[in-house]
Parts: structure tokens; sequence; C-alpha cells
């Protein structure tokens, strides 16, 4: 079990008692894909995996990484996008915006598959924050620690939203939230029990800040300044009609009008989603993740062929209700939504799938689970 291996890593490296531990989950989304930055609607709930955090105050600064057996060196220029880069992010901000010289012996470890979507990374600088300001009582409340936690990643060159943070913060058991993503609110709506979802990972592993994940943000943010022109009510993308999106369509690039396309769309299908899991009409939510991973892949251009390849297998295979690329895009993980798995047609489908690329993809059943949790 991660949580004991982590401990006695702590006790193993500095012999002393733990004055803090701290769980922090990865998310998984159901749906709404590319519209939290576009302040809309997303449907996401924290996973029943993720990195645990012991630490302590000290009067040196000791960081290790159980997953990477390694230490973290402060003095050292760290890779774009590796755990060193969110560490010394999280230490950058967290002193600068509290006035504290961070000395902590520090040990994490976890379950996350990295680069497969699920938030690797927004688990670490969140798990680091409630770690610091636990030990050092520096009273940051929820959304602050959102919002912090997401400028220490843009600070590593993804300006992505506040989704996956939010989750890992207030997620409950047995629920996903419905988060309106522009004044961080949220409701939560219970996944029925007999309900559950799949992850399969594609392999291909995502950097996000040497993608074009970036550039799909600025084509909506170039869309919504060039319509305000004659729209001036609109604060974002999510308050087009498709009729106004329609009658300045030739204001537009095809990729502008393609991005708006799509962020007005999946807003829509977030909220035709939430309806169907509350009447829980299986289907319905199932057609819902086909159409979201569609316009993914036309329309905002984050898929690859691998996750195509997997929705397609997904579609022909009669468990899946629906399925659909998660994440950020560019790799990771297709979400499949399923009332049980069949592990023969499941076995057909990976064989499929590692007889066109030589290599069979891993698969985690996933359930909704607590975000971040401090343990007495």
């Amino acid at each position: 079990m991660m949580y004991q291996r982590v401990k006695d890593k702590f006790h193993n490296i500095h012999g002393k008692d733990i004055g803090c531990i701290v769980t922090a989950n990865g998310r998984a989304n159901i749906i709404g894909e590319h519209t939290d930055y576009h302040y809309g609607y997303v449907f996401p709930f924290a996973i029943d995996s993720g990195i645990v955090f012991c630490g302590s105050k000290s009067e040196s600064l000791s960081i290790y990484s159980l997953n990477f057996d390694a230490f973290f060196i402060k003095s050292q220029e760290h890779p774009k996008g590796s755990w060193q880069s969110y560490v010394s992010n999280a230490l950058t901000f967290i002193e600068r915006k509290y006035g504290i010289d961070i000395m902590v012996n520090l040990v994490f470890g976890g379950n996350l598959p990295i680069g497969a979507g699920v938030s690797s990374s927004s688990a670490l600088c969140c798990g680091l924050i409630e770690v610091i300001n636990n030990l050092y009582g520096l009273g940051i409340d929820q959304i602050d620690k959102v919002n912090l936690a997401s400028e220490i990643e843009h600070g590593t060159g993804v300006t992505g939203g506040k989704m996956d943070q939010y989750t890992i913060l207030f997620a409950k058991e047995n629920s996903a939230l419905i988060l309106d993503c522009r004044d961080l609110s949220h409701e939560n709506i219970a996944v029925p029990q007999e309900w559950s979802f799949v992850l399969i990972n594609s392999g291909v592993k995502h950097n996000l800040a040497h993608t074009a994940y970036n550039d799909r943000r600025k084509d909506g943010e170039r869309a919504l300044a060039l319509l305000k022109t004659e729209l001036p009510h609109l604060t974002s993308l999510r308050d087009l009609s498709m009729d106004e999106l329609e009658q300045f369509k030739g204001m537009l690039s095809i990729n502008e009008y393609n991005r708006a396309f799509h962020v007005l769309n999946e807003n829509k299908r977030v909220m035709a989603f939430k309806a169907a899991m509350m009447n829980e009409d299986f289907e319905t939510c199932g057609l819902l993740l086909n159409q979201s991973h569609e316009s993914l892949r036309d329309l905002y251009e984050v898929s690859c062929e691998e996750l195509d390849t997997l929705q397609s297998l997904a579609c022909q295979t009669s468990f899946i209700s629906g399925s659909r690329m998660m994440g950020g895009g560019f790799g990771g993980c297709t979400i499949n939504l399923v009332k049980g798995i069949d592990e023969s047609a499941l076995s057909d489908m990976l064989t499929k799938f590692n007889v066109k690329y030589g290599y069979t993809p891993e698969v985690y059943s996933i359930k909704p689970a607590a975000g971040l949790k401090v343990h007495e």
C-alpha cells in the first residue's frame, strides 16, 4: 500500500516523527473538455488513486520522490514538465506569496499513471500546497489553494484552467461535480451505483507544455476577441449563442470557428449528461461521450491516432455505452462508461489495438472518490 510505503520511507530517511500526512487523488473528467479555461462547465470527479505526502518542518530542505527514487535539488535547472519543475515552482510561489523560507523534510509517492491525463501534476501541486499550509499554519482557504495551484502549473508553461485543482480539493465520494468555471461554484451529482468508468491508456505520453495545447486556447481567445467587436456583451465563449456564432462566422478563421463551435456545444453536452445521469439514462450518456470525442477530434483537434482507435474500438464493443478521449489531449486515456466489464470483449478490443500498434494498453477501473485529505 502506497500510504505505508511513503511513511516507511520517511522514517527510513529522516528517522523522525511525521508532522503531516496528506493524500491528493487524481481526477477524471466525464465530459466537458477544453471548456474550463473558457469559463464554461465541466463534469469531473476525483479518482481512487493519488499521491501520498509525508512531511515535517526542518532546519533544511529535503524533498524525495519515491516513484523517481530521487531527491529534489533546488539549485538545479529542471526540465519543463518534470516533477522537479512543479516542486520548484511550488516552493517559489508559496515563499513569495507568504513571505516564508520553506524548510521541510518531505517524502511523496503515488500510484497515478504519469501522462495518462488523470492530473498527476495537479495532485502534486495541491498536495505540496496542503503540506506546507499545514506545517506552517498559513490558513490558506480552499479557493486560494485552487488559484495558487493553477498559478504554479501555469509557471511550467501550460495555460490550463482550474478544473483539475478544484476537483482535487472539493470532490466527494461517489459523486461527480458540475463545476461552473466562471464563478468556481459546483453541484455534487451522485453517480448511479451500477455505473462505473474504465480508463484505457493509449500509451502516448503527453507533455502539454510541448504540444499545441496553448495554441488551441489562443484560437478560442482570438475568436472571442473578434466576436466581442460585434457582440460586446460577451465575456467568454460560453455566453455565445449558436445563432450569433453563425451570424458572425465570416469574421473568424476556420480554426477559430471550430474551437468556438466545440466549446459552445460541449457546454450543452455537460448539462445534457447531467440530466441523463440523474435519470439513469445510460444510453444517452454514452451517446454524449461519443459526440464529445468526435468534436474534440474534428473541431478542437486535440486527439491522436491511438486515442481515435481506442474510441472506435469501444464503439464496436457492446458493454461500453460511450467513450471519448479525456484530458488535455495528444495522448493519455479514453474514458469509457460501463455497467460492468465483459473481460472477453475487452481482451478482444485490446488485442486488436496490439495488432495495429505492437503493444497492449493499460486499463484502469476507477470510481468517484474523495479528493484531498489531511490525515490525523
